[in-house]
C-alpha cells in the first residue's frame, strides 16, 4: 500500500505543473491582448464625447455647399435645379442615372408617396487637411463632396401607389404569366401609359417602378360599391381616358393619355367595381367607362350599367376597352388593384 502512495505523488504534482504553466500562458496572452488594446474597458462619457467632437470637426472642415451644375441631355433641366425623381435615396450614384419628373415648385401633383424626394446637386469643398463627409468617405484639402441635398419639402399624398394588374390571378401565390400590369412610364420627355407582363416586371427590377400607378378613387355616392376613378401617372398631370366617337360618344375601343386638370372631369373617367354576380351572371372585378352624369337610381340597375359600359382591359397585351363580359364563377379573373405595400407578396 504505501508502494502505491509512493507513484502517486509525483503524478500530482506534473498535474500542477502543467496547470500553473497553462496559467501562465494564459496571463500573458491576456496582457499583450490589453497592451495592445485589443481587450479595453468600455469607453467613458468623456472619451465617448471627445470621439463625437473630433469626426464633426472633421465634418464641420467642408466650406459652404454651392450648386453643381450639370445639364441633363436631351432635356432642359439642370441637375442644380431643385427637381423631383422617383428616388427614396439621395445616393448621388443611384440619382444620376434618373429622370427628373419636373419641378417641385408650383405642381399640384406632386406630392411625397413614399418614392419621391425633391432634390438638387450641390458640392462642397474640404477646407482643412482631412476632412470626413456626411457620406463616411475621406477627403484632403481642396477635394470636392459632391451630393444630392433635400431642396423642398413635399406634401404626403393622399393615395398612394398600386399595381393595376388585368386577368389577375395566382399559380402558388404568384401572379400569373397571363396577367399584365398597367405600365406607367414616368420620365420628363414621354410621360404615358401602356401594358407589361406583370411576371416580367417581377423578375426584373429595373421595370417594376413604372408598374406602380397613382389610382385616384371616391365613392360614386355614399354607400356604393363603385368607386369614380382616374389612373394617374404618379406625380405627373398625366391620367388615362378612353376615346369616344360620333354624337352618341361611342367608345371606340382605343385609349389614350391626356392632362388630367384639363380634361371631364378632371380625369376621372373610371367606375371601379369588386366582382358582381346578377342572377346567373358574374361579372369580373375592373374599371368601366364612365362620363360622370350617372345618377344615383342609374347604379341602382347594375345590370344594365354594366351592359351598356365598356370595359378596360389588358387582353394579349393590348390595352383597350372592351364590351362588358360575364365570367364563369369558378374562373372568372378580373382587374385587380395590388398597394404597393402588397405587391411583394403576390410577386
Amino acid at each position: 500500500m504505501d508502494e502505491e502512495q509512493d507513484n502517486s505523488e509525483p503524478r500530482s504534482d506534473i498535474f500542477v505543473y502543467i496547470t500553473l504553466i497553462i496559467f501562465f500562458f494564459l496571463s500573458v496572452i491576456l496582457i499583450l491582448l490589453v497592451v495592445f488594446g485589443v481587450i479595453r474597458s468600455p469607453p467613458t462619457q468623456s472619451e465617448i464625447a471627445d470621439n463625437y467632437t473630433s469626426i464633426l470637426k472633421l465634418q464641420l472642415g467642408f466650406g459652404d455647399s454651392f450648386p453643381y451644375s450639370e445639364p441633363i441631355p436631351d432635356t432642359s433641366y439642370n441637375r442644380s435645379d431643385c427637381l423631383v425623381y422617383n428616388t427614396f435615396t439621395t445616393r448621388a450614384d443611384t440619382v444620376d442615372t434618373l429622370l427628373p419628373i419636373g419641378y417641385a415648385a408650383n405642381n399640384n401633383f406632386i406630392c411625397n408617396d413614399g418614392y419621391t424626394l425633391a432634390l438638387s446637386k450641390q458640392y462642397e469643398t474640404c477646407e482643412q487637411s482631412f476632412c470626413i463627409g456626411q457620406d463616411g468617405n475621406e477627403y484632403t484639402k481642396g477635394e470636392r463632396r459632391i451630393f444630392y441635398a433635400n431642396c423642398d419639402t413635399l406634401d404626403t399624398c393622399k393615395n398612394f401607389r398600386s399595381v393595376v394588374a388585368f386577368n389577375y390571378y395566382l399559380v402558388e401565390n404568384v401572379i400569373g404569366p397571363s396577367s399584365y400590369c398597367l405600365d406607367a412610364d414616368n420620365t420628363a420627355s414621354n410621360p404615358n401609359f401602356g401594358l407589361i407582363s406583370c411576371s416580367e416586371a417581377a423578375e426584373n427590377p429595373t421595370l417594376t417602378n413604372d408598374i406602380f400607378v397613382t389610382v385616384e378613387s371616391a365613392p360614386a355616392y355614399p354607400g356604393s360599391d363603385f368607386l369614380v376613378s382616374r389612373l394617374r401617372i404618379p406625380n405627373q398631370d398625366r391620367c388615362l381616358f378612353f376615346e369616344v366617337a360620333g354624337s352618341d360618344q361611342i367608345p371606340t375601343g382605343k385609349i389614350y393619355t391626356s392632362s388630367c386638370s384639363q380634361s371631364k372631369n378632371s380625369g376621372y373617367s373610371w367606375l371601379y367595381h369588386d366582382k358582381i354576380s346578377i342572377g346567373s351572371k358574374v361579372y369580373p372585378s375592373g374599371f368601366i367607362t364612365y362620363y360622370g352624369n350617372l345618377t344615383e337610381e342609374e347604379f341602382q340597375n347594375l345590370e344594365q350599367l354594366l351592359e351598356n359600359s365598356g370595359a378596360l382591359s389588358g387582353t394579349n397585351g393590348v390595352l383597350s376597352v372592351i364590351p362588358q363580359q360575364s365570367c364563369s364563377e369558378n374562373i372568372c379573373n378580373g382587374t385587380q388593384i395590388i398597394p404597393i405595400t402588397s405587391w411583394n407578396s403576390v410577386s
